[in-house]
């Protein structure tokens, strides 16, 4: 039994949900599986409540894609409060202000887990 599960049984979790996890794809961390989480580290509708977890994110290889402030008025000011509250975010600011936008795209599609389970794969959604 994966040390993690341990613990969850031990702090009180129960068996069954445990079991459901397991079977997902949320404790495979394998390079190249994992779609990743999109973060915005912004106050307003769209904050990230755990953005703290980020750090451990990127340890465990998990893909994080970061909302970052548009290049505005209050431009300057609203990064300086992100890194304020966030320091570590400052290793990923990207400085360059002509970051080409992705496109959005629709399509999606099926694909199958290493254990051969379908999951539904579409550019835009992360979880």
């Amino acid at each position: 039994m994966p040390r993690w599960q341990v613990i969850l049984r031990e702090a009180g979790a129960n068996a069954s949900w445990i079991d459901e996890i397991s079977r997902s794809l949320i404790p495979d961390l394998s390079p190249g599986l994992r779609v990743g989480a999109f973060i915005c580290p912004v106050s307003g509708d769209g904050f990230t409540p755990w953005i703290n977890h980020v750090p451990c994110m990127i340890k465990a290889n998990l893909p994080v894609y970061i909302y970052w402030p548009e290049n505005g008025d209050n431009y300057d000011n609203c990064w300086a409060q992100v890194i304020r509250a966030f320091p570590y975010l400052g290793l990923y600011r990207p400085y360059n202000t002509n970051v080409v936008e992705v496109p959005l795209s629709n399509d999606e599609h099926i694909s199958y887990n290493r254990q051969g389970r379908p999951y539904v794969v579409n550019p835009q959604n992360s979880f």
